[in-house]
């Protein structure tokens, strides 16, 4: 079974029952599903659909959130493990004795590709401008269009599973804690993933860092993808898929009413869906994550913003008659955010950046400078920053004196120097 991200939703298909799950609030939920006796393995979005893959049956969801087709995929390979959806087509892999692939437009059914013979093919991505297939032996195949595939050198014979990107980095993890990375997504070189021993069955990137879960619960994160950094999972429980959506990380176990949320990825917290059906992937879909997992199992879970807070705040500045100066915030929650900024508690027309300059500098600039940000999901307002502006003369005295004691004058010789105002 599996999920998706796309298109602002998530999805998740299961097995052999008529299990779908709604909920308006993540608490209570609604059994709505299809009556699908299959075990669906991936899922994937575009702009317009999720496309839910199971043995020779397909799941279509529409931007309503509404089943609208189970469509027989009887030209596609049975065996199917993973879905991806990039340069206006859908790719499946999988295979057993030897990987297979298919593609398929938005709208129109599936055509099995002539590959000859390859290790079978775990994971599917599209990465920036190609597609990524990883599989059994270390294999790691891409291809710009879908239908034309070209093999890399991994470096490991470890079956690998899933592929991310960021920060000019390639990710790819897969089985015995295996972490390979790429600058140029051609080639690779070995990672430690700091004492996974286990399956790392996904990984993604998402709010400046790659994470990845993985079938020995563990939970590790990378600025950059080669150092990684343990997290605590307070379910202890393994994990299968793990989306990012509105500011927020999800992570679902393989078989659990339980799932956990991360605003930034360091820290998990629990929550449940109710929904104890093996996962088998997730996809975001509009403003929803769907899961699919066993016993044709599917749960949509509402995408709430998350408030915005001031992560920092503009800081206070003093400057001269003349100068000028810069204030900034950096917010935190869920983007994307609008910016008011205020002098004094009086809003300043057009100034909706969350960086602001003010040049040539008066004495009437000085004052409390303060920031509103604001997002789906509310407001606030930062602390005020002080400007305090100097007042610089139009020069300076420069002088040489000299004085005598007692009732002797004082003498002196001044010279102003400066621009006459």
């Amino acid at each position: 079974a599996g999920m998706a991200v796309g298109g602002g939703r998530y999805v998740m298909v299961g097995a052999a029952s008529d299990t779908l799950l709604n909920s308006t609030d993540g608490r209570n939920w609604t059994r709505v599903g299809p009556s699908v006796p299959m075990n669906f393995v991936a899922a994937a979005a575009s702009e317009t659909m999720v496309r839910a893959i199971a043995a020779g049956v397909e799941l279509r969801i529409g931007t309503s959130g509404a089943f609208t087709t189970v469509v027989p995929t009887t030209t596609m390979f049975p065996d199917a493990r993973d879905i991806a959806f990039g340069a206006n087509i859908f790719v499946a892999v999988g295979g057993v004795g030897g990987g297979r692939i298919a593609t398929s437009a938005p709208a129109d059914s599936w055509s099995n590709l002539s590959l000859g013979v390859m290790p079978d093919l775990y994971g599917v991505n599209y990465i920036v401008d190609r597609f990524f297939a990883v599989g059994a032996g270390g294999t790691i195949l891409t291809s710009s269009t879908g239908t034309t595939w070209t093999p890399l050198v991994s470096g490991t014979t470890q079956t690998l599973r899933k592929t991310a990107y960021g920060a000019g980095t390639h990710v790819v993890v897969g089985a015995a804690g295996t972490v390979l990375t790429s600058t140029d997504g051609t080639t690779w070189q070995t990672r430690s993933a700091n004492g996974i021993g286990s399956t790392i069955n996904d990984v993604i990137f998402a709010d400046g860092k790659f994470v990845l879960i993985s079938e020995g619960a563990s939970i590790r994160t990378s600025l950059e993808g080669t150092a990684w950094t343990p997290r605590t999972n307070p379910l202890g429980a393994p994990l299968k898929s793990v989306v990012h959506t509105a500011g927020r990380f999800y992570a679902f176990t393989t078989g659990n009413t339980n799932y956990l949320i991360s605003a930034d990825g360091y820290t998990w917290t629990v929550a449940q869906h109710g929904n104890a059906n093996t996962t088998g992937d997730a996809v975001v879909f509009g403003d929803r994550v769907y899961l699919v997992g066993a016993n044709a199992s599917i749960v949509s879970l509402p995408v709430y913003a998350i408030t915005p807070a001031i992560g920092t705040a503009p800081a206070a500045q003093i400057a001269n008659v003349g100068g000028s100066v810069t204030f900034s915030v950096v917010a935190t929650g869920s983007g994307p955010f609008r910016y008011q900024w205020f002098k004094d508690g009086i809003a300043l027309l057009g100034v909706t950046e969350p960086a602001w300059s003010i040049a040539a500098l008066s004495a009437l600039d000085a004052g409390s400078y303060s920031v509103m940000v604001t997002n789906a999901a509310g407001s606030v307002m930062s602390s005020g920053a002080n400007l305090t502006v100097n007042l610089v003369p139009p020069g300076f005295l420069s002088s040489q004196a000299r004085a005598t004691t007692g009732a002797a004058a004082l003498h002196g010789a001044f010279t102003v120097e400066g621009t006459v105002p």
